[in-house]
């Protein structure tokens, strides 16, 4: 008698660019429904990577190289965390290679990332590869209806913002245009965080709370822009101001 296949396996065989999907789909699934941990290189960096949001990265050292090599083969991610004077942070954020967007003779790389899911880190394995790896845990949000409420004050807040930062230009934020079902971490990438305030806002598991972090941080920045746009304006025109 001629043996079945599993069905995913029997998907696999007819369409195997779907591997890569299935492999992080069985990797959250089983991460939720069995808390199960889940090997994963590692890249500690001085950078705090949000979900959904895409990050440049220039890949120069032959363990990273190696670890990017690898993730680009077999179409893996590999997980960023915040690498802060020495110190890693627990939580951190799984990365996929959105475009390899220039390879140099000696190996080195011009890549962007992209965001994907939050990690816990367990266990760090150190020695069996050049890079780094963990035992991770996914982590998702609790199950909240966002605060539209709070969200628009947010907008407002970050566009009026935005109107008055005079030669810097970032584009305002229209709500309806707003599909991801985290916009604080789409606001946050250009909030003018600090490193421990993104870290911060990756940890946190609650949008509202988030969207109420990044609502204080702006309001407490919007003095200050409105100070450097008096000082741009008193600059430009040789000291004596506008009537």
């Amino acid at each position: 008698m001629q043996r079945r296949l599993p069905l995913v396996w029997f998907i696999i065989s007819q369409k195997p660019e779907y591997l890569s999907i299935i492999k992080v789909k069985f990797r959250i699934l089983s991460s939720k429904n069995g808390g199960c941990l889940v090997r994963l290189g590692l890249f500690p960096l001085n950078i705090v990577l949000f979900p959904e949001s895409i990050y440049p990265l220039h890949i120069f050292e032959p363990r990273y190289k190696k670890l990017i090599n690898h993730c680009l083969k077999e179409q893996e991610e590999f997980g960023i965390v915040l690498n802060n004077n020495g110190k890693m942070s627990e939580i951190g954020c799984s990365a996929k290679v959105f475009d390899l967007i220039k390879r140099y003779p000696d190996g080195k790389m011009d890549i962007a990332v992209m965001g994907t899911s939050r990690f816990n880190v367990k266990h760090i394995i150190d020695g069996e590869k050049p890079y780094l790896e963990a035992e991770i845990e996914d982590i998702t949000d609790v199950k909240i209806d966002i605060n539209e409420k709070l969200l628009s004050e947010l907008i407002d807040i970050y566009n009026d913002i935005v109107k008055h930062l005079g030669t810097i230009e970032l584009n305002p934020i229209k709500k309806g245009e707003m599909t991801d079902k985290n916009p604080s971490f789409i606001i946050a990438q250009k909030a003018g965080l600090t490193l421990q305030q993104r870290q911060i806002l990756l940890s946190t598991l609650n949008e509202n709370t988030r969207l109420e972090m990044l609502r204080e941080h702006l309001i407490q920045l919007r003095p200050m822009v409105y100070k450097h746009e008096m000082i741009e304006q008193i600059i430009k025109n040789d000291g004596y101001l506008k009537n």
